[in-house]
């Protein structure tokens, strides 16, 4: 299986037939790659996401969808409740990302190389996306996400203005970009240009954008697979 991209890193998976439809209009739109998210809260059972993982595996199959992964997106607070989710279900998806809701909550997952992607989108949390968080998520790898439909729609319009100092801050510290579609519904998916668009809007320019949606998120996934083959044993040591 080659990898290609452009990738939409982010797909929200609704139900098996829901989501198989917007696969199906995001490869037609241009993308060679999606990443299908699961959300998971702080009050969620587990059950249900088992059982939600387990309609999104078998939808990739029965459909013969190729260059499909799977992701897990944890929006808590709580550091033990998210250390118990990373220990239990990382090697679960393809993809770990997190959407924190408070300080210490965002220190800890860019710390953790377990987390492959923090989402950037809670006001209240937006001035402490600073250099400190940046070197931290530097540190470790760790992806800083835009998601198009948060960003654009009228209640987070706020969010643009303090966002082109959190890019700056990422591109000064070296901190890999992804700009993923964050897409639920078939009216929602967007094309690989107007994701790209939207990161040029912001005053990033075109090199970095066409990485956000191609050599950032292509890197992840193949780090992510060579972490879940079974010749890897730990962080530098593979069975050859």
């Amino acid at each position: 299986m080659k990898l290609k991209g452009p990738v939409d890193f982010c797909i929200y998976y609704r139900n098996p037939e829901e989501t198989a439809k917007s696969v199906k209009l995001a490869l037609k739109l241009g993308f060679k790659t999606v990443v299908t998210s699961i959300t998971l809260k702080e009050q969620d059972d587990f059950k249900e996401l088992t059982t939600k993982t387990n309609e999104l595996k078998k939808m990739i199959k029965e459909h013969g969808f190729e260059n499909i992964f799977t992701r897990l997106h944890l929006i808590g607070s709580d550091i033990s409740w998210l250390k118990s989710c990373l220990r239990k279900l990382r090697y679960e998806f393809h993809i770990i990302s997190s959407r924190p809701l408070n300080v210490e909550a965002l220190r800890f997952v860019a710390r953790d190389r377990r987390v492959d992607s923090i989402v950037y989108g809670d006001r209240e949390l937006a001035k402490f996306f600073d250099k400190s968080q940046m070197k931290l998520m530097r540190s470790t790898g760790t992806v800083l996400e835009l998601q198009f439909n948060s960003l654009w729609s009228s209640t987070h319009k706020w969010l643009i203005f303090s966002l082109r100092r959190t890019l700056g801050l990422a591109i000064r510290n070296n901190v890999p970009i992804v700009i993923s579609s964050g897409s639920s519904t078939l009216k929602n998916i967007k094309t690989p240009l107007q994701l790209a668009s939207l990161l040029v809007v912001l005053g990033i320019p075109y090199v970095y954008a066409k990485q956000a949606i191609c050599t950032v998120p292509l890197s992840v996934i193949k780090r992510n697979m060579h972490r879940l083959s079974k010749k890897h044993v730990e962080p530098g040591v593979d069975i050859v």
